[in-house]
């Protein structure tokens, strides 16, 4: 985390760095989902099971 927080204060604008930060806290990031490409163009989202589920069993 120091890493991240120190490369991030060196490059304000470098989203990549941002999101690794984000994400290696545990923190993890949510929005609505009606704002979302996905709702706006009527694809189902699932988690990872459901999807395998659908897709690799028989």
């Amino acid at each position: 985390m120091d890493f991240l927080a120190d490369a991030i204060a060196g490059d304000r604008d470098n989203n990549l760095l941002k999101y690794r930060a984000v994400f290696a806290a545990g923190i993890g990031v949510a929005w609505p989902k009606g704002g979302t490409f996905n709702h706006h163009q009527g694809i189902e989202t699932v988690d990872v099971k459901t999807w395998i589920h659908r897709n690799l069993v028989d």
